[in-house]
């Protein structure tokens, strides 16, 4: 009896020596999996920030992009319009001057033509008085 005893003495305190041993290991494992879990988690929600900020960045840089194509394209067609401008009001000067100075020079040659005819006839004139 004695012997029985004792040995259900062991038997109980191995018992209770797994069962506690057990116990510890799964809080540990359940400790574990929160820690690994919540560091999955955060990896995953710092990854989406990244990307939602990549992606702002990205679009906030192809908006400057087309805004910068958009000022530099009317840019361009500012200096394209001022060089038009500029040649045609140049053009339009020259023809003016170019006009300007053909009506003296047509003046001047009808005044010529008159005084030539006007010496003719004086000549004439004079030779025959």
């Amino acid at each position: 009896v004695q012997l029985q005893e004792t040995s259900n003495n062991n038997n109980n305190r191995n018992n209770r020596n797994n069962n506690r041993d057990e116990r510890r290991q799964r809080i540990k494992d359940r400790v574990r999996n929160f820690l690994n879990n919540r560091t999955r988690n955060n990896n995953r929600s710092l990854l989406n920030r990244t990307r939602r900020i990549n992606r702002r960045v990205q679009l906030q840089e192809t908006s400057n992009n087309n805004n910068n194509n958009d000022r530099r394209q009317r840019i361009r067609e500012r200096v394209r319009n001022f060089l038009n401008n500029r040649t045609r009001n140049n053009n339009r000067s020259l023809l003016n001057r170019t006009r300007r100075i053909n009506r003296r020079v047509q003046l001047q040659e009808t005044s010529n033509n008159n005084n030539n005819r006007n010496n003719r006839n004086n000549n004439r004139d004079e030779r025959r008085q």
